[in-house]
């Protein structure tokens, strides 16, 4: 607030000061002449200062993985520090990865010691010995081989740009001619130690005429003019402003010195002349002067006291008078001084009465100290009291005004004190306008115009509407740009008379502000008073517009429950708006994108939310969210709520709820983001079709709930979750439906992910028409209960997996038409496949080393797995191969199973019916049996090969017996390949592979004792007693069958009720080719 009259209980009295400045001689006035500065950008040439910093790891590492690092500042350099453990041939490998740049940091081959099993090292760097353009935010890739890297702390340098000052290399001194030019080049004067990219301007005598350019500046001198005048130049390099001043002779014979006088001699005195005070000068440069004129006050001893700067060197002596007069209007002692050039005079003077306002004369009389004919000024002044002290820059007559009053404050402003006003809100600028009697002036009365030099220059004045209520007149606008700029009010009286004031104002980005242009914070913001009708610290309130926090903080420091306060940065139904670079603490919300499409959210931080740590909501399409960090937020990391196209890359989210969560939304991409220590789940993604998960880290989410890292609800299509690296899940599974026994969509393509380590399964999904390809899951059983795989669905496709090391099931399949093809099982202790499925292909797998192979069950509502084809997979080495319990109609075909401890084949209940097993290789070792049945009935076993079992086969069945050849089905009626069939009297007579005569037939417990209870099959693979037993030609059906008809010509060769069928040999096994 800036005052006409100080305060308006002081402006009832009406003695004016009067001030004695000078007699008009005449004024020269000093102007500036400005060139357009170069923007920062354009500065270069830092001298680098290091601060060193270190930064705790304290953990050791026997496997390759990645962690996420957040430096104060953008490092200069980056050491480490640990040591290093191996086995023979093992290596460790630290990368740093930041701002798309892969350094490294660390090479264990290259440590002096690289011999010892165990090797200590300190402050350690290979590419990150020096950085440039490094960022605050990095990712430390860690390889690990046959070792353990102990890394204990990072040690790093931040780069601190310390900036030179332009400095002045020229004359102090410049001689010209009158009526010559003189043409100076600045870039000749000045020089910067770090070659910034300087901007040169210069001030001169308001009657010197020049010319200016980028780097220099044409003086012309008119004939008649003479004299010492001061040039000042100045030069900016971006960041440091440094003026310097010279003086410039003018004059006809330069040569002469009497032109110029080389001191400068003021004589100091009293209105009767009688000398008074002291008078201090200091020569600046040759030829000009500081002065300091100082005489005691006559009522309080405050001193009467006035500074010039650069007074010009005079040939005579001036005199300076400071007295009192018995003026009734004068309120002040009184300091006059004959004319001079100078640059400012600050006076202070003693006062005698209150002061209102300063009042200007032209032509005082320096003998009766008296004015004819005030003007009201609008020079500010201070009052200190006992003094008043103000500056000017021209010598005339001032005094203090009696009459109309003037103050002018605004909104932020209370009288008395100078508050800055928000960017982008309306704010209100009041002029208190009041007659000699204290009465506020209305309309009728006065008027008064307001104008702000905002721009650099006032603008054009504009009317102030006179306010009925608070009997001020007041104007309102907005501020778009940060600065500290002034106003000036113009009031004219009814009886004409004008009074001016001007205030000084701060526009500043403040909690509550409105961008409506492009802004880079200058300082930090901090909430610590409630605002109760605020939603936002920081609006974005137009489209295009781009935040720039610099690194600057916005932060709450108080309890926001009583307030609607809720986020840091907010844009509302805008289009392309970005926020960036910005430390954002204690809010709700850090940053809300609501109906913003085309939103930009990058290099932030963000932490203690409340709700979440950026939300973006509600919007059509294509926003980006990259390289934040999004930590300790008691609500999710990043929202994206109703959202098309989004794509969220690079951030690290740690230690929120859900890391991230996804609703409502469409097509939205999660790449290369470090997820992890999320109380829930990493990533949580509801009804939501199109989500791309890819090359994500997501690890150690779920420790304060049972959540999966990834996890889905509701129904959702088109999900690809490719490449990611999911484990160390805390209470739950790596991918997951986050109820199970919901069905959450179609067309998921999971493929190539890692899921390890999880604490209760790898995948568990009820899913259709999806694909499960190439992913490796192993060790998801922290609980001792978790599995690798578990699909509930139709149509879906389960290829080229690795599932290993689990406590339950390896690969769980439920439902209709699924294909299960070349996955590798192993390590599962419960079972490594277990099916309930129906009209399925399982082909391919490799089943090792688990505790049932393979289990086909009846599915969860009791209904039996029916028409699975079970083909060509190796079932081997697990305590049991192939279990069926509630199976019927399935074809177990071309399968080897062999080497399980206990047994190959076990069918345990009697809802086991129909089941064709042929063509296996069925091979146990002594210990085990080939084939176990203790319930079942009318299956059906023939072209299998039993070898290595002691008991090949035990059935203890139903009274419906199962059968051991396919004559039931058409065939030719042939068995299986039985061990120790060569040691019986069995034969094949008919060339066709099979016995047909022989006292062992049937082969069954009766003549074998590698056989138990209804085991019996009528046609054995048996030696032939003819010289076709690999391929014969049977007699036809209408002839006796016998080996004399071998060679009989045959017709309808592919009926299966004729005879003529022809044996080929697939894959090792006998088959007929119909």
């Amino acid at each position: 607030m800036n005052i006409g009259k100080e305060q308006q209980e002081k402006q009832k009295n009406r003695n004016v000061i009067l001030i004695v400045l000078a007699l008009s001689l005449f004024a020269i006035l000093f102007t500036t002449i400005f060139l357009v500065t170069l923007p920062h950008d354009a500065i270069t040439g830092r001298i680098i200062q290091e601060e060193k910093y270190t930064q705790k790891i304290d953990e050791t590492f026997t496997a390759s993985t990645t962690k996420a690092l957040a430096f104060v500042e953008p490092p200069g350099s980056i050491k480490i520090s640990g040591s290093f453990t191996k086995e023979e041939g093992g290596y460790a490998k630290v990368w740093l990865e930041e701002n798309d740049q892969k350094l490294l940091l660390f090479d264990s081959n290259t440590l002096d010691s690289h011999d010892a099993q165990k090797t200590t090292f300190y402050q350690v760097c290979e590419e990150t010995c020096a950085l440039a353009d490094a960022s605050v935010y990095a990712l430390l890739e860690i390889e690990v081989y046959d070792a353990a890297l102990e890394i204990s702390k990072l040690a790093y340098t931040l780069s601190d740009e310390v900036n030179h000052q332009p400095a002045y290399k020229g004359p102090g001194e410049l001689s010209i001619k009158s009526g010559e030019s003189l043409e100076i080049n600045l870039a000749s004067y000045w020089e910067d130690t770090d070659n910034d990219v300087l901007t040169y301007l210069a001030t001169a005598p308001e009657n010197l005429e020049f010319v200016m350019t980028d780097h220099s500046i044409a003086i012309q001198t008119k004939p008649d003019m003479k004299g010492i005048f001061t040039l000042t130049l100045i030069a900016n390099d971006g960041k440091d402003t440094i003026r310097q001043q010279i003086v410039l002779k003018i004059g006809t014979a330069l040569e002469s010195s009497e032109l110029f006088k080389e001191n400068v001699d003021i004589e100091l005195v009293d209105k009767y002349d009688r000398a008074i005070g002291n008078v201090k000068s200091e020569e600046v440069i040759p030829g000009v002067y500081d002065i300091e004129i100082k005489a005691d006050g006559l009522l309080s001893g405050d001193a009467n006291q006035v500074v010039i700067e650069d007074l010009r060197s005079t040939e005579q002596q001036l005199q300076a008078k400071i007295d009192y007069t018995y003026d009734e209007e004068v309120g002040s002692a009184v300091f006059a001084l004959d004319n001079v050039e100078v640059t400012s005079a600050t006076i202070t003077l003693e006062k005698i009465g209150p002061v209102g306002v300063i009042l200007k004369c032209e032509n005082f009389d320096t003998e009766l100290f008296t004015c004819p004919d005030w003007e009201q000024t609008m020079i500010p002044f201070v009052d200190n009291g006992d003094t008043v002290t103000f500056t000017v820059d021209h010598f005339t007559a001032f005094a203090a005004g009696l009459g109309e009053n003037l103050t002018i404050f605004d909104q932020s402003d209370p009288e008395g004190g100078n508050s800055p006003i928000t960017l982008g809100t309306q704010s209100f600028f009041y002029a208190n306008l009041s007659d000699a009697t204290d009465q506020p002036d209305n309309p009728v009365d006065g008027a008064c115009n307001i104008s702000f030099n905002d721009t650099g220059a006032f603008t054009t004045a504009q009317n102030m509407t006179f306010n009925t209520t608070t009997l001020f007149f007041q104007h309102n606008r907005t501020f778009d740009y940060e600065g500290n700029f002034s106003f000036n009010v113009s009031c004219q009286t009814s009886d004409g008379d004008i009074i001016s004031a001007v205030d000084d104002f701060n526009a500043r980005l403040i909690c509550t502000s409105f961008l409506n242009v492009n802004t880079t914070m200058q300082n930090n913001l901090s909430v610590t008073v409630g605002l109760p009708t605020a939603t936002a610290c920081v609006y974005l309130n137009q489209n295009n517009i781009a935040l720039n926090c610099n690194g600057r903080r916005i932060i709450n420091n108080i309890d926001l429950s009583g307030s609607s306060l809720t986020t840091a940065v907010l844009a509302s139904n805008k289009t392309n708006e970005t926020v960036e670079n910005c430390i954002i603490g204690n809010m709700q919300i850090g940053i809300l994108m609501d109906n913003v499409s085309q939103a930009t959210i990058r290099n932030n931080s963000v932490t203690n939310g409340s709700s979440a740590g950026i939300r973006v909501s509600n919007s059509n399409t294509d926003s980006l969210i990259t390289n934040n960090i999004i930590e300790n937020s008691e609500g999710n990391g990043i929202d994206i709520i109703n959202e098309e196209r989004d794509t969220v890359s690079h951030n690290v989210l740690n230690n929120n709820s859900n890391g991230t969560f996804i609703s409502q939304s469409i097509n939205i991409t999660l790449i290369n983001n470090t997820i992890f220590n999320n109380t829930r789940t990493g990533i949580y993604n509801n009804a939501s079709n199109g989500t791309n998960m890819t090359f994500n880290n997501i690890s150690h989410n779920g420790r304060a709930s049972i959540f999966a890292q990834i996890s889905f609800d509701n129904i959702q299509s088109g999900i690809f979750i490719t490449n990611n690296l999911i484990t160390f899940g805390e209470n739950d599974s790596g991918i997951k439906s986050l109820n199970f026994t919901n069905f959450v969509g179609t067309g998921y393509t999971i493929e190539n992910n890692t899921v390890e380590y999880n604490f209760d399964g790898g995948i568990g999904l009820k899913i259709d028409n999806s694909t499960l390809k190439n992913n490796t899951v192993r060790s998801n059983d922290v609980s001792l209960l978790g599995g690798g795989i578990n699909i509930n669905g139709n149509n879906n496709y389960i290829l080229d997996n690795n599932i290993s090391n689990h406590s339950a099931v390896g690969l769980l399949a439920e439902q209709d038409n699924n294909t299960i093809e070349n996955n590798t099982i192993t390590s599962s202790s419960t079972s490594g496949l277990h099916l309930r499925t129906r009209h399925s292909l399982i082909t391919g797998n490799v089943i090792i080393s688990n505790g049932f192979g393979v289990r086909v069950f009846e599915n969860t509502s009791g209904g039996a797995a029916t028409n699975n084809n079970l083909t060509r997979n190796r079932i081997e080495n697990n305590t049991r191969g192939l279990q069926l319990v509630g199976a019927n109609n399935n074809r177990i075909t071309f399968n080897n199973i062999a080497n399980n401890t206990i047994a190959q084949i076990v069918i345990s209940a009697a809802n086991v019916t129909l089941n064709n097993f042929s063509n296996n290789t069925i091979s146990g070792n002594s210990t085990s049996v080939g084939v176990n049945i203790t319930l079942g009935t009318s299956n059906i076993f023939f072209l299998n090969t039993f070898r290595g079992s002691t008991i090949l086969a035990d059935d203890n069945g139903s009274s419906d017996p199962n059968l051991y050849s396919d004559s039931t089905l058409g065939h030719s009626g042939g068995g299986n390949d039985w061990e120790d069939v060569p040691t019986l009297d069995i034969f094949d007579n008919t060339g066709d592979r099979f016995g047909e005569t022989g006292s062992d037939l049937p082969y069954s417990a009766a003549t074998s004792i590698r056989v138990l209870n209804s085991v019996s099959d009528p046609r054995p693979t048996a030696a032939s007693t003819t010289a076709t037993a690999a391929t014969s030609t049977a007699p036809t059906a209408s002839t006796p069958t016998s080996a004399t008809n071998s060679g009989a010509t045959c017709t309808g060769r592919r009926s299966r009720s004729l005879c003529c069928k022809q044996w080929i040999i697939v894959e090792g096994f006998f088959y007929p080719d119909d």
